[in-house]
This record gives structure tokens, C-alpha cells and sequence, in this order.
């Protein structure tokens, strides 16, 4: 390995609504905790800054990596007992010196960065997440800080710097996951080191702050100054000090001051509630309020990043991303345990992450040679084609206006021309539904990628629509109601 040569706080509906997404026990009698969140903002550069990454709307998560060689089958004819595929190493304890030599195996001729791009902007896609480097510690881009890199391996070309061009071509966001503590490779890093390095001499002490200045640090200002991505996608921030986040989120404001920042550089998502409450995740003692917020939200984050396959179990008015995948694991893996999403489980999660405020982040796992699964591409084509007809009622939209959920599916609205959508999840028993409380009146309504006319009832602010099942032939179909005016409720 070569060598190397405040916080401000997010609005009280960031408190509120987080709160709604993770479990709820204590939170209602934790009023000291919103009495003190009463008095926080959202810092105006942060709003600026994630105007654009809210509107992306869809994107592609990616997991790709030496770890998709095994696939989750060691070559001594170990299966990884675990879900993630992309975690073999630590999942079955391989030393760093057996598992490296899959660096010269890693030779992905099937990888096309503008075929990439060019296919996921066809499915409705406005971003892709990338793994620059996942907690194995290998980096898929050309690494001046490390020579544990993709240029060590056969392959030998710059998989970030093909993308990011293929990107710019077909303007499409580029964000770049990158494991900040967990680092594989570096003896430092958050792990045990003995599982990857067991010769380690007995007196050997780690220093992950050691591990965050000699490499994640230096490698997250290459990533930004090399590629200026419009996302960085930290994870796992286990062990990070305040004052070591704080120094990922200057790199990031200095050298690509319009890059956003997911909420896992300073916390772990299912880590979220025991802050919240104030809880040590180990000793399970109370924390001064302080201290859980200032390490928690502070000016170094732009939006949440929610738990893995977490879909909002409410309507949210902050940025948010869902960061869900086709499968049981997020690296490519070919032996059980292993389950794939059906196509209309994975458009209903669309919907309702999109529809309750947030980015829908959908993630593959190419194969070692670079290609997508054949699965992964059958159900990421039936996502798209529902795309192709219903979009309209995903991008440029704001999320349910009602600020209420309805029990038959999900609502979305475009400010710009006025139209509401209503996307159909389930049929109602009734077999009509009822909007309450909306004052302007509809003058057109009709159901998209259809000719179709319906009848509607606007009566006393109160809006009944009857349903033929007949008309609803899409997996999740969607009414357009064009309005006289602005959304207004009674």
C-alpha cells in the first residue's frame, strides 16, 4: 500500500418523520428530545443542494466487485451461510492473501459503461450508486493511494472514470459508494485484523484513525477531485469519531461543493433508533441530547439514507432514499440462500418510496465478467416497461399531498401542470375510492397508457371514482386526474 501524503441541524420534521420510519417505542415520552429539536433548522446550502438528487426520483444501486467471482461459493466449497454475497471474505474468514488472489481472476470483458447508462436511462433511471470500494478494500477505479486496485487485475481499465463519461453523455447522476471504516485490506480498519491478517505480531494494537488517513480519506478526496460525483454513498461508519466524519464532510464540500451526502457517513440506518432515543447501542445508557444530534445530523449530511429494503412506512418531507435490491443480497451470488423480488413486489416498492417522498435506489449485482444476471435484467425490464407508461406519475412530482394514506394505493402530484395521481395497489371492496377534502375541481380524468374514459362524482369537496376491474390491467395502474387549478383541500 502506498503512503499518503458545526454544526448545524436539520428541521424539526426531520425529528418527526424519521420517527415515523423506525420503531416507536419510548419516543412518545421522550419529550425533552423534541423540545430540544424544536429549535433546529435545515442549513439553506444543504436545501440548495438536494433539489436535484430529489428529483432523480429512480436510480440503480450496483454491488460489483472481486466478490463477484464466488458468488457466494468459496473455491474450497464453502457457501457463505449469509445473505450479502459481497461480505464472503469477512462472512467466512478468508485471509487477505487468499482472498486478494481473486484480483488476478477479475477480468470483466462483458462491462460496457455506455451500454450501462444507456439501458438504465431507458428503464426511467435518473442516477446510478457505484461501488468504488466496498469493505473488501478493493478499489474499482485507478487508485494513486493504493495498488489494491482494478489496475492490478487483468482487466486494467478505470471502471469509475468509463462510467462517469458514459454518465455526462447521457446525463445521468454518478454517486460512488465507498466503505469508509470497514476496509478489508487495511490492517487498521474497523474489523478484526487477525481474520484477515492472523500474523499479525501479538502486540499489534489497531487505530482505525490510522486506517481513515492513510486510506479512506485520501481515497474519498481522489474519488471527488478525479470524478466529481454528484452523490457520495458512505456506509457503516462503525467506530468514526465526530471529528473524523466531520473531516469526510469537508473533503466533500471543498473539492465537489455540489456533491450530496447520505446520512450512513456519520450512522448506521439500523442504528438510528437507538440515537434517537438516546441509547449506547452496547452499555444501553442514556446520552446527553447533544451529543446524540451532534454526531448524528449535522451539516455533513444532506438526506437519510434508510435501512437496507427500507420502504417508509409514512409520508416523509425530507430527502430520503430507499436503498432496496432485486434480491436477498445486494453482491451477485448464485447459491441459497438467495431470493429474488417478483417484478410487481419490486413496483410497488417503487411507488410507495417515490409516492411518501423519497429516491427508489434499486440495486444489481453484475456477474464477474461484467454482465448483468439474466434474472436481474428480466426484472429490471419489467420495472421499465411499467416505467415507460407510468412515469410521468413518478418524476417531476411531489409526494401525497393529502398528507394521509389511503388503503388503496399511493398518491402523487405535479405542481407544474397540475395533475394528481392516483396509483391503484389494491382493488377497494367497495370497488370505488374516495379522495376526502379536495376543493379544486378535476376537469379530466383518465387512466394512463390507456383510452379508456372514467366517470368520477365530485361532490361537497369529496371525490368518488368507481373502479372497473376490466380497465385495470396493470400491475399497478394509475388514474391522472388533470385539475382546474392548484391542489387546494377543504
Amino acid at each position: 500500500m502506498k503512503t499518503i501524503a458545526r454544526l448545524n441541524i436539520l428541521l424539526l420534521s426531520l425529528a418527526f418523520m424519521i420517527l415515523l420510519i423506525l420503531p416507536t417505542q419510548g419516543f412518545a415520552q421522550d419529550q425533552d428530545f423534541l423540545d430540544y429539536a424544536s429549535g433546529k433548522t435545515w442549513p439553506a446550502h444543504s436545501q440548495e443542494r438536494t433539489k436535484k438528487f430529489s428529483n432523480y426520483k429512480f436510480g440503480l444501486f450496483v454491488h460489483w466487485g472481486l466478490y463477484s467471482i464466488p458468488a457466494g461459493k468459496w473455491i474450497d466449497g464453502r457457501i457463505d451461510p449469509r445473505a450479502y454475497s459481497e461480505q464472503i471474505q469477512n462472512h467466512l474468514k478468508i485471509t487477505f492473501d487468499e482472498y486478494s488472489q481473486l484480483v488476478d481472476q477479475f477480468n470483466p470483458v462483458e462491462f460496457d459503461a455506455d451500454q450501462w447508462i444507456s439501458y438504465i436511462k431507458s428503464l426511467g433511471m435518473k442516477y446510478i450508486v457505484i461501488t468504488a470500494k466496498h469493505h473488501d478494500g478493493f478499489a474499482m477505479y485507478d487508485s494513486d493511494i493504493s495498488d489494491y486496485d482494478v489496475m492490478a487485475s487483468p482487466f486494467k481499465r478505470d471502471i469509475m472514470k468509463e462510467l462517469k463519461e458514459a454518465c455526462v453523455k447521457h446525463d445521468i447522476g454518478l454517486g460512488f459508494y465507498y466503505s469508509h471504516s470497514r476496509d478489508w485490506e487495511h490492517p487498521h480498519g474497523f474489523d478484526n485484523p487477525r481474520t484477515f491478517y492472523p500474523d499479525l505480531p501479538r502486540d499489534f494494537t489497531k487505530d482505525l484513525h490510522k486506517q481513515v488517513l492513510e486510506k479512506s480519506l485520501p481515497q474519498t478526496i481522489e474519488l471527488l477531485k478525479k470524478y466529481q460525483p454528484d452523490v457520495m454513498w458512505f456506509d457503516t461508519p462503525r467506530g468514526t469519531t465526530p471529528e473524523e466524519v466531520k473531516l469526510f464532510g469537508e473533503a466533500v464540500r471543498k473539492y465537489a461543493p455540489n456533491c450530496v451526502i447520505n446520512s450512513r457517513l456519520a450512522i448506521e440506518s439500523g442504528h438510528l433508533a437507538v440515537w434517537l432515543e438516546g441509547r449506547d447501542r452496547q452499555r444501553r445508557a442514556k446520552k446527553p441530547i447533544d451529543s446524540k444530534w451532534e454526531l448524528v445530523f449535522n451539516e455533513n449530511i444532506d438526506y437519510i439514507s434508510l435501512k437496507d429494503k427500507g420502504i417508509p412506512s409514512q409520508i416523509l418531507h425530507v430527502p430520503f432514499e430507499s436503498p432496496d435490491s432485486i434480491s436477498s443480497s445486494y453482491g451477485y451470488r448464485l447459491y441459497p440462500p438467495h431470493k429474488y423480488h417478483t417484478g410487481p413486489e419490486l413496483i410497488t416498492r417503487l411507488v410507495k418510496t417515490t409516492a411518501r417522498g423519497g429516491n427508489y435506489l434499486l440495486n444489481i449485482g453484475p456477474n464477474g465478467k461484467g454482465g448483468i444476471p439474466e434474472k436481474a435484467q428480466s426484472l429490471l425490464d419489467e420495472v421499465g416497461a411499467w416505467m415507460k407508461i407510468n412515469s410521468e406519475a413518478i418524476h417531476n412530482t411531489q409526494p401525497n399531498p393529502f398528507n394521509q394514506l389511503f388503503p388503496w394505493g399511493e398518491v402523487s402530484y405535479n405542481p407544474n401542470t397540475n395533475n394528481l395521481y392516483l396509483l391503484i395497489l389494491r382493488q377497494p371492496r367497495e370497488g370505488y375510492i374516495t379522495i376526502p377534502a379536495l376543493s379544486t375541481k378535476i376537469k379530466n380524468l383518465s387512466i394512463l397508457g390507456s383510452n379508456e374514459s372514467f366517470t368520477w362524482e365530485q361532490k361537497n369537496n369529496v371525490i368518488h371514482i368507481p373502479l372497473k376491474t376490466n380497465k385495470l390491467n396493470q400491475v399497478v395502474p394509475v388514474l391522472k386526474l388533470q385539475l382546474e387549478g392548484v391542489f387546494q383541500q377543504k
